[in-house]
């Protein structure tokens, strides 16, 4: 919660109750606040939790109902190499 202050008001809403699992599991605070963005998915992959075999990060794809996700507006079908997030990434 630490990361993401501004939940604290929200939290249980039926928006945002699956990220009670992140938080029971995930306790520790990042050494640098800092470098920390706007939510969750500034530092962490959305993309990349949702393909993982965990539900509780399979569940984060409902988050892309009311959330934009940086990772899937870099992204689009390029036939002509690789994609600008990958340049990104490199």
């Amino acid at each position: 919660m630490a990361c993401h202050p501004v939940l604290k008001k929200t939290i249980n809403s039926k928006y945002h109750l699956v990220l009670k699992s992140c938080i029971n599991c995930h306790k520790t605070t990042p050494d640098s606040m800092s470098s920390c963005g706007g939510d969750c998915f500034s530092c962490h992959s959305q993309n990349k939790l949702i393909k993982t075999k965990l539900k509780e990060h399979q569940d984060l794809a409902s988050c892309k109902a009311c959330h934009v996700n940086t990772e899937d507006i870099l992204k689009f079908d390029n036939k002509f190499g690789p994609t600008l997030l990958e340049q990104l990434e490199k």
